[in-house]
């Protein structure tokens, strides 16, 4: 009888086992199935994109920098949609978010580089450049040992160069005229204000003038308007002329401001997304 028993705890542990291994066999295969369904409309939308760029890699007649090749065709790709849907690599966006966040750590200096020589257009007051001596149209040539004019130096390469951790220092050289000058400055916290100007007009009427929409501006423009406010401030121009657009959720709590409750800023919607509000709540102080 216990001989009987142990057989068929046996033979049930085998059934049992036999039905495990069924229902992973069948997972299994579904879940196979859908992950070649899945490659095969991945790569059945974009084929011709990968048919290119593997037969451009295996048969040109250089060799090929395959991170720029991609980034371009990345780039390209997406131009094609929409003057507002663009592809930034790694440098670009994070010198956009840098720029973004309201303060970087660097020397304070603007430039330019329109041929092959950085040129500075401005420096920033109270920056560690003002502090060191560096004036609007020196020309840059070296930071520390490094030549940096003439020799088709990419500007980003002379921004990352130029910016470090706070307190660290660096050596710039500037030609200015005919001489050449050496400059050791210490690196600081160096804000990016996006609130250019703020003034009242008359009695009345005030003014603000707002670049961009960084990671402080409903603080910058809070901060101008109740100053304004507080001066007799019945009416405003919002001067938003070359704005470089920015961070929405700033552009909604600034809108917000002009707005009455329950009245739309901006709604987002697409093919694959639903429907998303934003709204005013109606508690701004420039209605």
């Amino acid at each position: 009888m216990k001989k009987d028993t142990k057989e068929s705890l046996f033979i049930g542990a085998i059934a049992v086992l036999g039905i495990i291994i069924g229902v992973l066999l069948m997972a299994s295969i579904n879940a196979y199935k859908e992950k070649k369904s899945l490659r095969n409309w991945k790569y059945g939308d974009w084929r011709k994109l990968s048919l290119v760029l593997d037969y451009v890699e295996k048969n040109y007649v250089d060799t090929i920098d395959v991170k720029a090749v991609t980034e371009a065709a990345v780039s390209s790709a997406l131009q094609a949609l929409d003057p507002h849907s663009v592809y930034l690599p790694p440098v670009s966006l994070e010198e956009s978010e840098t720029e973004l966040l309201g303060n970087f750590d660097g020397i304070g200096i603007q430039f330019n580089v329109p041929n092959d020589t950085a040129v500075v257009l401005s420096v920033i007051p109270g920056g560690p450049s003002e502090k060191a001596g560096i004036l609007q149209g020196d020309r840059i040539i070296k930071v520390d040992d490094r030549i940096i004019a003439g020799n088709k130096t990419p500007q980003d390469t002379m921004v990352h160069m130029m910016r470090g951790p706070h307190a660290t220092k660096v050596r710039i050289g500037v030609r200015r005229g005919s001489e050449d000058i050496d400059f050791d400055i210490t690196r600081d916290k160096i804000p990016v204000n996006c609130v250019d100007a703020h003034f009242m007009i008359n009695d009345t009427t005030g003014y603000i003038k707002l670049s961009k929409f960084s990671r402080t501006t409903y603080t910058e423009v809070s901060m101008a308007a109740l100053e304004l406010l507080a001066k007799g401030m019945t009416k405003l121009v919002f001067d938003l002329r070359d704005n470089t657009g920015g961070y929405l959720d700033q552009a909604y709590l600034l809108t917000n401001e002009f707005l009455a409750d329950g009245d739309m800023v901006v709604y987002m919607e697409g093919l694959h997304r639903e429907r998303q509000e934003y709204k005013a709540n109606g508690k701004g102080l420039l209605q």
